[in-house]
């Protein structure tokens, strides 16, 4: 399965990763809840010491082989490939609308007089929904060329979740609790696209650019992924509690929704540009299969030319030798 569908495989892993950083908000807060501030840290700190054990005796070995020693390269050399770049920036600006909404949806939910268990049921909404789309839209990976599709339709799903969240400051309607949770469940789709197509367009880039298959650029392009969604998680609270203290949620969420807009338009713009060179390379190939047509044209008239010149030589030639017997006879 991992060789024929290796892009839903490696979406399958790299869910786990973000449904843990989506879900741990909303699970502290139930354990908050439930037994004070220590439990959340006592019930995590067991187990991943038991996952730490189960590592232990379960993960299989590796041992690098000798094509994984070959041609190494240091993400600095993967991020100078403006793709992958552009896909480390996709994976931020998700990780940024998680931690926006980690830092300032609870203010947000305050208006509803909301316990603490039933504002970790709320963002367990995203984590949830993520959790079950991440590895659908790594399938949907598999079906298709070009990753930037998922990316735009991850973009869309939120962009109307942050329209609706707020809702923006433009739209005429109150806070309701129904429609925020309805954007959740729209940020959550769009968040599992946003990260399991910039993992999986990262990934598609470099081995594009001739790095090889293996888990050396698996691991490098897995690292970056990490370390583009930390940063999103560091930058995400720091500009949301700024956004939120001087202009209010509803006017903050226009920030996100810019963000993505942004995305969209770029991701547009690559699509378009990928359409124009599949053009240009159709047109080539039809210029270039003309090409080879009209040279084989040329070469057979050219053969067939030469043909009758040989043809013309033999006869003038057998005429030049009869003539030679007459007059010798004569």
């Amino acid at each position: 399965m991992y060789c024929t569908e290796r892009w839903t495989t490696a979406a399958s892993l790299e869910t786990f990763y973000g449904v843990g950083l989506i879900a741990g908000p909303a699970l502290g807060a139930i354990f908050y809840h439930i037994g004070g501030f220590s439990l959340p840290f006592a019930v995590f700190g067991v187990i991943v010491g038991v996952e730490a054990i189960f590592a232990y005796f379960f993960l299989p070995s590796y041992e690098p082989t000798e094509v994984d020693t070959q041609n190494p390269f240091l993400v600095l050399q993967v991020l100078r490939v403006p793709g992958i770049l552009l896909a480390a920036c996709t994976i931020v600006v998700s990780a940024i609308s998680t931690g926006f909404i980690a830092a300032t949806l609870e203010p947000h939910l305050r208006q509803f007089n909301l316990s603490h268990a039933q504002i970790g049921s709320v963002f367990m909404i995203e984590g949830g929904t993520y959790a079950v789309f991440a590895p659908i839209w790594g399938r949907v990976c598999d079906r298709l060329d070009t990753p930037e599709i998922v990316t735009m339709a991850g973009s869309s799903f939120m962009l109307v979740g942050f329209i609706f969240l707020g809702p923006l400051s433009i739209i005429p309607i109150p806070t309701l609790l129904w429609l925020s949770c309805l954007s959740l469940v729209s940020i959550g789709i769009g968040s599992g696209a946003l990260l399991v197509a910039g993992f999986l367009s990262g990934l598609k880039i470099a081995l594009r650019e001739g790095y090889p298959s293996n888990l050396v650029t698996f691991g490098v392009i897995s690292g970056l992924w990490s370390s583009a969604f930390a940063l999103g998680c560091f930058l995400g609270p720091s500009i949301a509690g700024y956004l939120y203290d001087h202009v209010g949620f509803r006017k903050a969420t226009w920030f996100c929704a810019g963000c993505h807009t942004v995305t969209y338009r770029n991701r547009l713009n690559k699509i378009k540009r990928y359409a124009e060179r599949a053009d240009y390379e159709k047109d080539f190939e039809q210029i270039n299969g003309n090409m080879k047509r009209t040279w084989i044209k040329i070469n057979e008239t050219l053969e067939h030319k030469k043909e009758k010149d040989q043809i013309k030589m033999m006869n003038f030639s057998e005429k030049t030798v009869n003539d030679s017997k007459e007059i010798a006879e004569n």
